[in-house]
């Protein structure tokens, strides 16, 4: 199972390690691929998230 997170860059601090703990916690109980991927404030979605100014977390766990 793939599970993916799409998440606004503005007010994004903290929240970071709240969400790497949920997928952390997810990954192990059952055994699925997160992905998350912050945006920048242009919304811009695109496979190249690090050209744009966005940054992609993929977490792999088996």
């Amino acid at each position: 199972m793939k599970i993916m997170f799409r998440i606004s860059k503005m007010g994004f601090g903290g929240a970071e390690q709240v969400f790497i703990s949920l997928a952390k916690s997810l990954m192990t109980n059952y055994r699925c691929d997160i992905h998350f991927v912050v945006d920048n404030l242009l919304g811009k979605n695109t496979n190249e998230p690090e050209r744009f100014g966005c940054k992609l977390i993929n977490l792999n766990v088996r």
